[in-house]
């Protein structure tokens, strides 16, 4: 199912929006394993949807619904799902034991300790260098958008300097996704210099340590 062929004719369609119906996990590794191949913007799964329009598994009642018990009719209908729920039990537990709980402590820990942020800009032999002083959270956005912006349309490599930052929360780590991937776009690449140990255990711990492998 995964053929140049059935690619192509998928991206031929010029369609907005594409779904796939098989099983959840089926679909989940399809769409993942197709990801770089697919021009489709918009991609989604469809697994349940399918059969309640069908009328072949009755929806739960919407008390079950409203309070986010619409699981346990599930097993009951179709009660194969069972251990993935039970797979999904765990996960859930190992992400509050492992990444939120964590991230908490660290929030309570460092609550008194965020100091003002500042970036500093700077080019040599061809590269961007914006260096993060402080705290940087949602409220520094405003600042540095425009920043990465203009070092994007510059068409060169960047440096993200984090070594003297002393927070980062989901929103910057959002804007340095985004970053590396309209550089790429551009033939560009972006490096992340994190030397402070706390900024690293923030970057692992909020699954965005993938961001600091780029040599380059």
């Amino acid at each position: 199912m995964s053929t140049d062929e059935l690619i192509e004719q998928v991206n031929n369609t010029g369609a907005d929006f594409f779904v796939t119906s098989l099983s959840a996990r089926k679909g989940q590794e399809w769409l993942l394993r197709n990801r770089d191949r697919l021009t489709i913007p918009v991609r989604a799964h469809l697994g349940a949807t399918l059969n309640y329009q069908a009328g072949t598994v009755r929806r739960a009642p919407e008390m079950l619904q409203r309070t986010g018990l619409e699981w346990i009719w599930r097993i009951k209908e179709e009660r194969y799902l069972w251990r993935r729920y039970w797979r999904d039990g765990w996960a859930l537990l190992r992400l509050f034991a492992f990444r939120a709980l964590p991230l908490l402590l660290d929030r309570v820990l460092h609550k008194r300790s965020s100091t003002d942020f500042s970036v500093v800009h700077s080019e040599s032999d061809g590269v961007v260098t914006l260096k993060i002083h402080g705290s940087a959270t949602k409220d520094s956005t405003t600042q540095l958008i425009p920043m990465m912006c203009e070092a994007v349309d510059s068409c060169r490599d960047v440096v993200v300097d984090l070594s003297c930052a002393s927070s980062i929360d989901a929103r910057i780590f959002g804007l340095l996704v985004v970053l590396r991937k309209s550089l790429r776009s551009c033939g560009c690449a972006l490096k992340i210099i994190a030397d402070n140990s706390r900024i690293r255990r923030l970057f692992k711990l909020n699954g965005f340590e993938f961001l600091l492998l780029d040599a380059t």
